[in-house]
């Protein structure tokens, strides 16, 4: 699979630019999105952080010597508005025409401006706060300044008397849950020298991952000496003992198997299906509709029932064979424990691909399986009724079969046509998997393009890869589409008639660059801090207390603490992140490090747009990736292991800060009835 060396080029130009530029149009452009665009003339108001949808009134009054011979105000609102100026209506209706709210309207309010003023704005939104944005100049009265665009100096009233007046508020201000949460690590008096100490936690990892090795100048020299004393030791030791340098190999990951799987199998014995609060109800119901009348429901029948029915079907079997109905909650807990064996699967999928990849390299694979075999999220989802886990197993057993079979010199049919079924069951059990789908193709694509002398094969293998798909699979999404218009169709589309509207209601840009709240306050808070935040605590703390119960002292003791030394994995994410795209600009060929980037861009970009979609603080979880567990696991190896490489004889810290973290992460998700 050779071809010009630049050939990469193109791809992760395209790679790069076509998901930012699929943000952009959601964000600027699609009327849909509930995104306040950033603007450095004036600032987004709102009522109050309660408002979550109706009618309201802005109002800023003032008052003027010299009349302006121009005045041009740009207004913007989400998601109508009507304008007056000293009673005189400017604009009745904002929307006319079906005018997109996220082009603003200018007016030249010169001519109707006195000496005391008033400018009346109405903004009514029936689906989500309303908000309003004036960008308009600076004006001058008796040498002071009167500065026309939206901020605090505005006041605001709402339906239905539009009395009480107060001063608007910027968004995400106000809100109750973003005010001071601190946990028990903020509360204690040590608080500060705790700090500084994270402050040199911080500087540690950035010299970790200095690639000059500015903290300590490895000698590899000598360790490779090391290396090859160790082995031929075990050369040594095989020669009388056959395999047992392999099997010594395998104690650290079967120790951690064993560890979480007991953890697990506790957790799904004593875990009541009720005590979570993602949806059980709605994922109940769908089993229990299947089960019943073995036929797949339609997005308007039920909560849940918009899903791919693959994991509901599976589940209703195992739910009959154990009783159905009339034996709950035992044929619950077997769907339960379906669940759990499913989140352990998705692990040693994980393995597997570190196994494949890095054959030679122990340390990578260690450090990449035993960070997501420990992972929060995994402990916390896994015993859960909830087609997360099980999608996020067979998704991640999709991306092994494309590392294992998608880049060999020649592709077997036969192989081509496993990693249809599972791709295709994939996309029978959650929509994310249209991401693995997408990466697939795209890899059988650059197939054709790099194998001219095979090029008829390689498309026949496409082709045949493609019908499998749409064979099994495509019926589901070309059902949605011609009953509601929409292949993704889900709960939060009014057309399935189970619309909803939460807080916030809105996305700014500020929500997805902020990042550090998660360190400085309570985990809860953090789902509603930022899209950064809210990923981290979800992925290393479980910050919706589905599992946890938030009200005590200990969880946010330990959970504070995991989200403080989670750092240091969290950074080798990204470290890995950027080795594996600088893998791809490097080399020639097609190779997995662009499989795993493509999923994990895809995913990822997706996840911003759900959340912009859907602007509500139940949308902000970390689990939603579950399905990136095998990249989570390749890039936190080679991150770690680089880092464990610059910091030389000093690399013991980072041994000893994941057994901690593994430590507290083991116990604090130990399920004790909370």
């Amino acid at each position: 699979m050779r071809i010009s060396r630049f050939w990469h080029y193109p791809i992760i130009a395209l790679l790069c630019l076509l998901p930012f530029i699929f943000l952009f149009y959601q964000a600027w452009l699609n009327p849909q999105i509930e995104f306040l665009k950033p603007s450095l003339k004036g600032k987004w108001i709102l009522y109050s952080a309660e408002k979550l949808s109706g009618t309201v009134e802005f109002r800023k009054t003032f008052r003027l010597d010299d009349v302006p011979f121009e005045c041009k105000i740009k207004v913007s609102a989400m998601l109508k508005f009507s304008l007056s100026v000293n009673g005189k209506i400017v604009e009745e209706d904002s929307q006319r025409d079906q005018h997109n709210w996220k082009f603003a309207r200018i007016y030249d309010i010169a001519s109707m401006l006195q000496k005391d003023n008033s400018i009346l704005i109405r903004v009514t939104n029936l689906e989500g706060p309303p908000a309003l944005l004036v960008e308009a100049p600076t004006l001058i009265s008796q040498g002071n300044k009167i500065k026309l665009s939206s901020n605090t100096d505005w006041e605001a009233a709402s339906d239905p008397k539009f009395d009480g007046w107060a001063k608007a508020i910027p968004t995400y201000k106000d809100d109750s849950r973003l005010g001071e949460n601190k946990g028990p690590v903020q509360k204690s008096p040590r608080y500060p020298v705790y700090m500084m100490i994270f402050g040199a936690y911080i500087l540690f990892i950035l010299l970790a991952i200095n690639p000059r090795q500015f903290f300590y100048k490895l000698d590899f020299d000598s360790i490779q000496t090391k290396v090859n004393r160790i082995q031929k030791l075990f050369s040594a030791i095989q020669s009388r003992i056959p395999y047992l340098p392999r099997i010594l190999s395998l104690i650290p990951f079967f120790a951690i198997i064993i560890v979480t799987l007991i953890i697990n199998i506790h957790n799904v014995v004593t875990y009541p299906h009720t005590r979570s609060g993602f949806d059980w109800g709605g994922h109940v119901d769908y089993i229990r509709y299947v089960a019943t009348n073995w036929r797949v429901p339609i997005a308007t029948e039920g909560w849940e029932m918009f899903q791919p029915p693959f994991y509901y079907f599976l589940s209703a079997i195992i739910y009959k064979l154990f009783g159905g109905q009339f034996a709950e909650p035992d044929s619950l807990k077997a769907i339960q424990v379906m669940g759990m064996l499913s989140g352990v699967a998705n692990a040693l999928f994980a393995w597997l691909i570190l196994r494949k990849l890095f054959k030679k390299n122990i340390l990578i694979q260690l450090f990449g399986f035993s960070v997501v075999s420990f992972l929060p999220m995994c402990f916390y989802m896994n015993p859960l009724i909830s087609n997360e886990i099980f999608s996020g197993s067979i998704i991640s057993l999709s991306i092994y079969l494309l590392i294992r079979y998608g880049f060999e010199t020649k592709i077997r049919i036969y192989q081509v046509i496993i990693l249809g079924v599972v791709v295709s069951l994939a996309l029978l059990t959650k929509y994310t998997a249209f991401f693995i789908f997408l990466t697939v193709a795209t890899i059988m694509a650059i197939r054709i393009w790099m194998n001219p002398s095979m090029r008829k094969r390689e498309l026949m293998l496409l082709m045949i890869f493609l019908i499998i798909v749409l064979a099994l699979s495509g019926w589901f999404y070309i059902r949605n589409l011609l009953i509601f218009t929409d292949p993704f169709i889900g709960n939060w589309d009014k057309i399935s008639g189970f619309h909803y509207e939460q807080h916030h209601g809105y996305r700014t840009l500020g929500f997805y660059l902020r990042f550090g709240s998660v360190f400085l306050h309570a985990p809860e808070r953090s789902r509603w801090a930022s899209f950064w935040d809210g990923q981290y605590g979800s992925m290393w703390m479980d910050s919706h207390g589905s599992f946890l119960n938030l009200g005590v002292d200990k969880a946010n003791l330990y959970g504070g603490i995991i989200i403080y030394l989670a750092l240091l994995p969290s950074v080798a994410i990204l470290l890995g992140f950027y080795q594996s795209l600088k893998s791809i600009f490097k080399s020639a060929r097609c190779n997995p490090d662009l499989a795993l980037v493509m999923v994990s861009v895809f995913t990822f970009i997706s996840l911003f747009s759900f959340t912009m979609e859907i602007p509500f603080f139940s949308t902000i979880k970390a689990f939603f990736f579950l399905s990136l567990l095998p990249t989570i696991a390749v890039f936190v190896g080679q991150g770690l292991y680089a880092m464990s490489r610059n910091l030389g004889k000093f690399r013991f810290i980072i041994y000893l800060n994941l057994i901690v973290l593994y430590i507290f992460i083991a116990n604090l998700f130990w399920y004790r009835g909370t």
